[in-house]
């Protein structure tokens, strides 16, 4: 039941929040929504690291304490009585959801730290790693070229520091090196894409034209099934080597 809780927990938090950042630029939303909603993570990252040795409920309820405080403080108080904006359920409703999103981030975070001593499988924790450091550098990148230079070099920067804790989260062993690079690699090349693609409301399968990987797939021009079909083949490989080779 711990593990199932574990894995679960992270990887409602990856999906979350990245599925939250790329949502708001697909459907074109108000930048004023994705800035409430990054502020609300914000504000829930913060508030679950401060409690990060207290129970889960609690880490939830001060989140949650936190965003109406602060969210519903700004959107009461400074918009509506002061007059300084246009006070919005819509907004406050962003700092919410964002504020979910970063609970659930470092929530499950501290879950792949701390699992070992629950008897969950190293392979999880490497994928939790891999996977998060993939797709929050992904998401970085897409943010950065939309003009959010803020929030993209924030991304990126987490994103090298979960890479660079990496062999100290999962007590890397040097013999298993070569299956650790083979699985980060393939788990990139199934999911980097497909993320930066997302975040910046084009189609899943798009090819730019400005990295050697992106001029070597213009060259090959394949069909999005055989696009799906070989993510699906790299993404297989990245999963498959941590559960089975890395113990």
């Amino acid at each position: 039941m711990k593990k199932d809780r574990t894995v679960w927990l992270f990887w409602i938090a990856v999906i979350a929040f990245f599925a939250m950042i790329a949502f708001p630029t697909t459907c074109n939303a108000q930048k004023d929504k994705v800035d409430h909603f990054m502020a609300g993570a914000l504000i829930g990252t913060t508030a679950t690291t401060f409690t990060i040795n207290q129970t889960t409920l609690t880490s939830l309820y001060t989140t949650l304490g936190s965003v109406v405080l602060i969210g519903g403080g700004k959107e009461l108080v400074w918009d509506k009585w002061m007059g300084n904006g246009v006070a919005s359920w819509e907004d406050f409703g962003a700092d919410v959801v964002g504020s979910l999103a970063g609970w659930g981030l470092v929530t499950g975070f501290k879950e792949i730290v701390t699992s070992e001593r629950r008897g969950v499988s190293k392979g999880a924790k490497v994928l939790g790693v891999f996977v998060g450091s993939i797709l929050l550098d992904a998401a970085g990148d897409a943010l950065n070229d939309e003009g959010e230079k803020v929030w993209g070099h924030t991304l990126n920067a987490l994103s090298t520091g979960v890479l660079l804790a990496s062999p100290f989260i999962l007590d890397m062993e040097f013999r298993d090196i070569g299956w650790y690079i083979v699985s980060y690699l393939s788990l990139r090349v199934a999911l980097f894409d497909p993320m930066y693609n997302i975040t910046r409301g084009l189609d899943p399968n798009f090819i730019g034209s400005t990295s050697g990987w992106d001029k070597a797939l213009q060259k090959l021009n394949p069909p999005d099934h055989m696009m799906y079909f070989g993510r699906a083949i790299f993404l297989g490989v990245g999963v498959t080597i941590p559960i089975n080779e890395i113990k």
